[in-house]
């Protein structure tokens, strides 16, 4: 999963569920960045949205409490 911009910020030694762990973490904290899940897919260096979502575990908890915030 190395590319430039993921070896520049050292995150080219993670395993694979360390990376998946890592993007779903990114995924949850873009709006503390001010940030979007398009800069989450440039890290991670996927050419497409849809990979990246991919990486993305849910979580039915947070899926709750996201409900009840509406």
């Amino acid at each position: 999963m190395e590319t430039d911009t993921s070896a520049q910020a050292g995150l080219d030694t993670f395993s694979h569920s360390g990376w998946r762990a890592f993007i779903t973490r990114a995924a949850r904290l873009v709006h503390r960045a001010d940030s979007s899940l398009r800069d989450v897919q440039l890290l991670a260096g996927h050419r497409s949205i849809q990979t990246t979502q991919g990486y993305i575990d849910g979580d039915s908890g947070a899926q709750r409490k996201l409900i009840s915030m509406i």
